[in-house]
C-alpha cells in the first residue's frame, strides 16, 4: 500500500509539471468555506487524511527542509511554514497547485525560493525575516500573487520586469537597506506600498507617477529631509492616494504642493522636525486624520484649524503652550491627542470643546477638578489622562448624561478603597468596550476585596481574560518580541492559576475555577511554543558561532583572545538552551497536571 501511494505522489508531480489536472485535486475553494477547515499542526495527522488538508501550519519546528511526503496534500491552500531552519524549497513543492497562501517568514533563505514560480495560484507570499539579499526579477511567472511580504531582509535594490506581478496589490519592503527606489510602474495594480525603515533619502514619487492605483504609502523612518521633489513629479496622478506616512524622517518643511494628493485622507509626519504647516493643506478636501505629535511646534498650528472636516488631530509631545478659541471651528473633530504638551487647564480652548469621542491629555498638569469637567461636558467622550494620585493612567467613557452623578459617586467610593465599587466601574467599561480602563478597575477590584473571596475571584478572571484578549489582538503587540510576549503570558497564567488553585466549594465558583485550570493548561502549552520558537534561535546561533572565525585575528594575541570569546559566546548560548530545554519540560508536566485539574 505504501508503494502505491508513493507512485501516486510521484505521478501527481509529474502530471503537474507537465500542465495536466490531477484526479484527486478538486481545485480552490472559496476564502469563506476555507476560513472553516481545521487548521492541522500535525504533519502525521495529516497524512492520516491527506485530501480533507486544505490548511497546514507546521511553523517552529526547526524543520531544515520540506517533509517530501507533502505532495499527498493535494487540496492545500494554505502552509505556515515560518519560524523554521529553511534554507531552500524541496522540488515536490510544485505539485502544490492549489496552494495560495504560503508563510516562508523567518527562516534562512539567502534568495528568493526556486521553486515558488511554478506555484500559479499562488496570491499571498510572505518571506519576511530571512536574509533575502537581492531580487533580480524573481517571481516573474506569479500572475495571481496579490500579497508579497519582503520586510525585514537585507535587500539593497530591487526590481521589477514589465509585465510580471502585474496582480500584485500589496507589497512589504519594510525594514531592509534600500537606499534607492526602481520605477514601480510594471506594477499597475499596486495599492499598498510599505517602505519604512530603509535608507531612503528621496527620488520616491518620482518612481510612484504612473502607479495610479496607489492607496496607501508607508515612508516612515527614512532619512527625508525635504520633499522638493512634489514639485516635479506628476503627484496630482496619484489620484487614488489616501494614506500617507512620513512619520520618523527629518522634515524641516513641507511643500505647497503637498496639495496635489488630493484624495489623501489620512496623514502623519509625526517625529519630524516641523515647526509649521502649509496654508495648502486647507485645499485637501478630503484630509480627515492628521497626526504631527513629536514636532517642533512652539504654539497650535493655527493652519490646521482652516480643515474644518478634520476628525481627528494628534499634535501631542510639542511645546505648545495654549488651545486657541478657534478650534471649535473644527465641527467635525472627534478625536484629539494633546499628551505631553504644555497647554494649562485655563485655556481658552479647552473651554470650547464638545462632542469628543477621544480626547487624550495624558501627562498636561490638570487638576482634578478640570479633568472632571472635560470629562462631563464631553458627553458621549474618551479621555485619556494621567492621574498623579494614583500613578496610572487610564479612560473615562460618559455615555448617558444620567450617569454622570453615578459615576461619579462610584469614583469617590472606589479611591476610598471600596471593592464593589471598583467591581462596578470596571464592568461599566467593559460593557462600552473600555477594556483598558476595565483592566485598571478590575485590578483596584482585586486590591480592595477579600482574597479567596467571590468578588476578588471573579474581578481576578475578568482581568485575566482581558489581557488574554489583548495578547491576541493582532496589532497589539509584535508577536516575534518573545520577551513581551511571554511577560504578558506569564501575567495571565499567575491569573489563571491563583483561581485554579484556591479552596473553593461555592457550586458557582467551581464552574469559574474548572475554567481557569482549563486556561492555564492552555496557556502553558503556549508558552511551550514560544520557549520552542527561542530555543530555535539559540540552535541557529551557535551553529552559526561555531562554523565562524575570529574577525580580527591579526596576531597570536588576537586569534587567542578571538576563540576565547567565541568559546565564552558558545558555552553562555548553550547554558541558555540547557535552561530553555529544562522549561519546556517543566511547562509540558505543568500542563498535564492543570488539565487533570480541569476535568
Amino acid at each position: 500500500m505504501k508503494l502505491v501511494l508513493q507512485s501516486i505522489s510521484s505521478l501527481a508531480v509529474f502530471l503537474v509539471l507537465l500542465g495536466f489536472h490531477h484526479p484527486l485535486i478538486a481545485g480552490p475553494i472559496s476564502r469563506e468555506e476555507l476560513a472553516t477547515k481545521k487548521v492541522y499542526t500535525s504533519f502525521t495527522e495529516a497524512l492520516q487524511e491527506p485530501q480533507e488538508v486544505y490548511r497546514l501550519d507546521i511553523s517552529g519546528l526547526e524543520l531544515k527542509e520540506i517533509p517530501k511526503a507533502i505532495v499527498k496534500l493535494v487540496n492545500l491552500q494554505e502552509l505556515d511554514l515560518s519560524h523554521n531552519r529553511l534554507s531552500e524549497l524541496a522540488a515536490p513543492i510544485a505539485s502544490l497547485q492549489n496552494l495560495e497562501y504560503i508563510d516562508l517568514g523567518y527562516n534562512n533563505f539567502k534568495s528568493i525560493p526556486a521553486g515558488l514560480d511554478e506555484l500559479r495560484n499562488l496570491k499571498h507570499l510572505n518571506l519576511k525575516g530571512n536574509k533575502i539579499s537581492g531580487f533580480n526579477n524573481s517571481l516573474t511567472k506569479l500572475n495571481r500573487l496579490e500579497a508579497l511580504d519582503l520586510a525585514g531582509n537585507e535587500l539593497e535594490a530591487i526590481s521589477f520586469s514589465k509585465g510580471a506581478l502585474t496582480q500584485l496589490k500589496y507589497l512589504n519592503l519594510e525594514n531592509n537597506q534600500l537606499a534607492s527606489l526602481p520605477d514601480f510602474s510594471p506594477l499597475e495594480n499596486l495599492q499598498s506600498l510599505a517602505l519604512g525603515h530603509n535608507a531612503l533619502t528621496g527620488n520616491v514619487f518620482l518612481k510612484l507617477e504612473q502607479n495610479k492605483n496607489l492607496r496607501h504609502l508607508l515612508l516612515n523612518n527614512n532619512l527625508l529631509r525635504n520633499l522638493d521633489e512634489l514639485k516635479e513629479a506628476k503627484v496630482s496622478e496619484l489620484k487614488s492616494l489616501e494614506y500617507l506616512n512620513l512619520s520618523a524622517n527629518s522634515l524641516t518643511a513641507l511643500p505647497a504642493e503637498i496639495e496635489k494628493l488630493s484624495s489623501l485622507k489620512r496623514l502623519d509626519i509625526d517625529q519630524n522636525k516641523l515647526s509649521v504647516l502649509p496654508p495648502e493643506l486647507k485645499n485637501l478636501n478630503h484630509l480627515a486624520q492628521l497626526g504631527a505629535a513629536d514636532n517642533q511646534f512652539s504654539s497650535f498650528p493655527e493652519q490646521v484649524l482652516d480643515i474644518p472636516q478634520l476628525s481627528s488631530l494628534s499634535l501631542g509631545n510639542n511645546n505648545i503652550t495654549a488651545l486657541p478659541e478657534q478650534i471649535q471651528q473644527l465641527s467635525g473633530l472627534k478625536n484629539l491627542y494633546l499628551n505631553g504638551t504644555n497647554i494649562s487647564g485655563s485655556s481658552p480652548g479647552f473651554k470650547l470643546l464638545g462632542g469628543l469621542d477621544t480626547l487624550d491629555i495624558e501627562g498636561i498638569p490638570l487638576s482634578t477638578e478640570e479633568v472632571m469637567e472635560l470629562y462631563l461636558a464631553n458627553s458621549p467622550a474618551l479621555i485619556y489622562y494621567h492621574d498623579k494620585h494614583n500613578n496610572s493612567s487610564f479612560f473615562l467613557k460618559q455615555l448617558f448624561s444620567d450617569d454622570k452623578e453615578y459615576l461619579s459617586g462610584l469614583l469617590a467610593a472606589c479611591d476610598a478603597g471600596e471593592g464593589q465599587s471598583c467591581f462596578d466601574l470596571a464592568r461599566f467599561n467593559k460593557r462600552n468596550g473600555l477594556d483598558e480602563a476595565a483592566d485598571f478597575y478590575y485590578a483596584k477590584t482585586v486590591l480592595h476585596s477579600e482574597k479567596g473571596g467571590f468578588l476578588n475571584l471573579e474581578a481576578s478572571f475578568a482581568l485575566a481574560e482581558l489581557l488574554e484578549k489583548r495578547l491576541e489582538e493582532p496589532n497589539y503587540l509584535d508577536k516575534d518580541d518573545l520577551d513581551y510576549t511571554r511577560l504578558l503570558s506569564d501575567t495571565i497564567f499567575t491569573a489563571y492559576s491563583n483561581i485554579c488553585n484556591l479552596d473553593i466549594t461555592d457550586s458557582t465558583a467551581a464552574e469559574v475555577q474548572a475554567l481557569s485550570c482549563q486556561k492555564s493548561a492552555q496557556i502553558l502549552d503556549s508558552q511551550v511554543r514560544i520557549y520552542k520558537a527561542a530555543l530555535s534561535q539559540y540552535t541557529r546561533d551557535v551553529e552559526r558561532i561555531s562554523g565562524s572565525s575570529p574577525v580580527s585575528a591579526t596576531g597570536y594575541a588576537d586569534a587567542v583572545k578571538g576563540e576565547m570569546d567565541k568559546k565564552l559566546k558558545l558555552t553562555q548560548l548553550n547554558a541558555k538552551i540547557d535552561k530553555l530545554r529544562q522549561a519546556i519540560e517543566y511547562l509540558q508536566q505543568e500542563s498535564s497536571k492543570y488539565t487533570e485539574k480541569a476535568n
